[in-house]
């Protein structure tokens, strides 16, 4: 991310926000990071996000085969208390079926990389820089393709800001109504990022 997005990512919450609005943006964990990112405005929130968007059927299956999964942690944590082998064995199966599904979708989908755009994220909402501005409190529903994992969002929101900085415009949204499945896929994707950029750099002695 450049460091011009950054800074205007992560300066002061804006002044005209109110006091709730800026606790819930800072009550979760944020990451930057790169997204493929599709937004419209919408006349209101009560629309079917879904509909607004063409999707393929890659994207389409992904996203079933995500929801399967998040449901099926539960049962998995139950297995592994009672049995870890077998837990241990169905969490590697679960691994290998994500890596098929990623295969599927580099092979079905192809990401042009000059399409990601800079991205911080959390449950609450999420930035990013446009070139076009789009008023403040303006309703819009957000496609989002979050890499490597190809976790596919459909999103409403609501812009809560939108602030020029040279040649682009950050707008900061915040999300309507997150249901739980998107919720937890976020909050799975933000710390999968984490754990990556925790993880020690091995350097070869050689």
């Amino acid at each position: 991310m450049s460091k011009r997005i950054t800074k205007a990512i992560y300066k002061q919450v804006p002044e005209h926000l109110s006091k709730d609005e800026a606790l819930d943006r800072r009550q979760f964990y944020r990451i930057s990071d790169r997204a493929l990112i599709d937004i419209k405005i919408v006349k209101n929130l009560d629309v079917d996000a879904e509909s607004q968007f063409d999707l393929s059927p890659t994207f389409s299956i992904l996203r079933e085969f995500q929801q399967l999964d998040i449901e099926s942690k539960h049962l998995l944590r139950q297995i592994t208390d009672k049995d870890k082998s077998l837990g241990l064995y169905l969490k590697n199966l679960n691994s290998k079926l994500e890596a098929l599904a990623r295969g599927v979708a580099l092979g079905n989908e192809l990401v042009d990389e000059a399409g990601l755009i800079d991205i911080n994220i959390s449950e609450g909402g999420f930035s990013a820089g446009f070139k076009n501005p789009i008023p403040v409190n303006s309703s819009v529903v957000t496609k989002l393709i979050l890499l490597p994992s190809f976790t596919g969002l459909i999103l409403k929101g609501e812009v809560i800001s939108c602030e020029q900085d040279n040649d682009q415009h950050i707008i900061h949204i915040k999300f309507y109504k997150l249901d739980n499945f998107n919720q937890q896929l976020i909050a799975r994707h933000v710390i999968r990022k984490q754990s990556r950029e925790r993880m020690p750099l091995h350097i070869d002695p050689t």
